[in-house]
């Protein structure tokens, strides 16, 4: 299944999964969000709407840092013995 995967960089230390979902969240639906130190990636189903939420999101002020936002494609691996 092809996805979309979001990069966000440049979060605050006080970032949590839930807040960047929930800001993501108002343009697609968040498949998964995995915050690593200062950085993220979301995946999103849908690669337009992902668009969108790329253009509305850059370069804006979440929890006190300005985040960069960027696309990059991808795809969901599944998980062993799942079939395929």
């Amino acid at each position: 299944m092809r996805t979309t995967k979001i990069s966000v960089g440049n979060l605050p230390e006080n970032a949590h999964n839930v807040e960047l979902q929930e800001l993501f969240e108002k343009y697609e639906e968040v498949k998964e969000c995995d915050i690593v130190k200062n950085y993220a990636f979301d995946h999103m189903s849908s690669e337009e709407e992902a668009k969108t939420a790329i253009e509305a999101l850059y370069n804006i002020d979440f929890l006190g840092s300005k985040i960069s936002v960027e696309r990059s494609l991808c795809y969901v691996r599944q998980r062993p013995g799942s079939g395929g």
